[in-house]
């Protein structure tokens, strides 16, 4: 049921944690974020994950704990089910590098693509370039 498996997401070992962090279940996906022992390197992989839902990558974007570890974010604005106003906001945060790959990608929403070549041509202009 989804109770035990918000239990099993709250209680679990690695393996447990990792899986039903992938659960097309919001709620369930969303109770690994409880967990103490999740650890910023299993963060990293789920954020990577296409298939993870865009609750899981809402609630770990407005989490401190989480979003302030650079490929966290950066994961986070790389994955197209992440919400736009998220991927917006923590597109500054990224380097040049990050923003181009961002820019580029056909996956992401246009907004999201537009918005990154507007920040490095900001960038660019305070350089100077």
């Amino acid at each position: 049921t989804v109770s035990d498996k918000k239990m099993l997401a709250r209680r679990g070992n690695k393996i447990q944690r990792m899986a039903m962090a992938l659960s097309p279940i919001p709620s369930v996906a969303c109770a690994v974020l409880q967990n103490a022992r999740m650890t910023t390197d299993e963060i990293e992989k789920v954020t990577e994950s296409k298939s993870i839902c865009s609750q899981f990558l809402d609630a770990v974007g407005k989490s401190d704990r989480w979003v302030g570890h650079y490929a966290v974010a950066r994961n986070i604005v790389q994955n197209p089910k992440t919400p736009q106003y998220l991927a917006l906001s923590l597109m500054r945060r990224l380097p040049d590098a990050d923003l181009r790959d961002v820019a580029r990608s056909s996956s992401l929403a246009p907004a999201v693509s537009s918005a990154a070549r507007a920040v490095m041509a900001s960038r660019n202009k305070k350089r100077g370039r």
